[in-house]
Formats: structure tokens, sequence, C-alpha cells
């Protein structure tokens, strides 16, 4: 996996696109938002691609539920690691955002995060999420990815970066209020150094 250092980090370049666990295993697909809200019920891991539709793949990358992560057969090779909320607000902090007054929010230019012409360091790809009940939102507004902070068994935490393309009123990064675990968003691997 093509890694970059970003300050005194070393991210990878792309969102993960694994299909099997670590001991080889298939990762059960969604192919439907029935399937994928099954499972979250289910507490089962399960990944998806955009719209339950494997030829959006291409751009977006894949979702995974929190199940994933957390499933015994593994699913992140040892020499990488998921990012802590701290390491994206380390990633933030380095790349020139400015916490507003709380330190999980973030405002400033954050352009150089996303996937563009002029060479991005992180490539961040404005996939947006999908919920536990299988709706997908955000796509083409924001990148959104899983943390390994959890708040309880039930909902983690996730990086929410506004695409640099769209104008808002609101902050362009979040290190976001919780999610359900049966949610889905993409994952963004850390060096573990």
């Amino acid at each position: 996996m093509e890694t970059i250092k970003i300050g005194t980090q070393e991210w990878a370049t792309k969102d993960l696109k694994v299909l099997t666990f670590l001991n080889g295993e298939k990762i059960k697909i969604a192919k439907n938002a029935k399937q994928w809200q099954k499972a979250g019920e289910e507490e089962m891991p399960i990944c998806c691609f955009f719209n339950f539709n494997r030829e959006d793949n291409e751009n977006i990358g894949i979702y995974y539920n929190y199940h994933c992560l957390t499933d015994p057969r593994g699913l992140i090779a040892k020499e990488f690691r998921l990012p802590t909320a701290d390491d994206f607000i380390t990633l933030l902090n380095e790349t020139g955002l400015i916490e507003n007054n709380n330190r999980w929010y973030f405002d400033g230019d954050n352009s150089s995060l996303f996937q563009t012409e002029n060479d991005s360091l992180f490539k961040a790809v404005a996939g947006g999420m999908v919920s536990q009940w299988g709706s997908f939102f955000n796509e083409g507004e924001s990148f959104q990815s899983w943390t390994s902070t959890r708040l309880s068994d039930y909902q983690s935490y996730n990086l929410t970066l506004k695409n640099s393309k769209i104008k808002s009123e609101s902050n362009s990064a979040v290190i976001s209020t919780p999610y359900e675990n049966a949610a889905g968003f993409t994952i963004r691997l850390l060096l573990d150094n």
C-alpha cells in the first residue's frame, strides 16, 4: 500500500479496498439495504459498494461497518493501524486547519487533503457514508472515515472532511458525533511506527 508522510505521520494514500479478512475468509458484501441493515442488527461484519453497485467502486471505494474492524479474523495488515481521533486531529493541525472553539471542529482550507489534479497528499475522495439502514448520504460532499475511538460498544467516531469545492457555512473538518457501529464509512490507514 502506497504511503505519504504528512508532518510526523505516514498515511496510506488510498482508502482500504479489501474483500477478505487477514485469514483469507471473504467479507460478506451487501447487495441491498435489507442485507446491510440485517447484518448491522446482528452485529455481523459487512461491506458494500456505493449504491450497492460494484461498478461504482472505482473512485469511491468500499464502505465497512465497524464490526469488520472488531472481527477477530482481522482486517488491517500489521504494519498499519486504524487511526484514533487524536491521530486525525494531528493530521488536521499539521495541514494548517484551525481548531474552532472545540478540539474536534476545524476551519480553514482543506483542499490539500482532497484528491485533485494538483497532487493532494492525502487524496481524500468525497464518498460520504451509508447509514445503518442502508441509505447513502453526502456523496460528493464529504470524505468520512472510521476512527478507532469508540464512545460505547455501539457507537464510534469518524473523521468528516467537507469537500473543499462545496462552499459551506459549517466547519471544514469535524471529528464527528459518534455513529452507530452498523453504519458504513471508508477506512484510511496510518502506518504503525
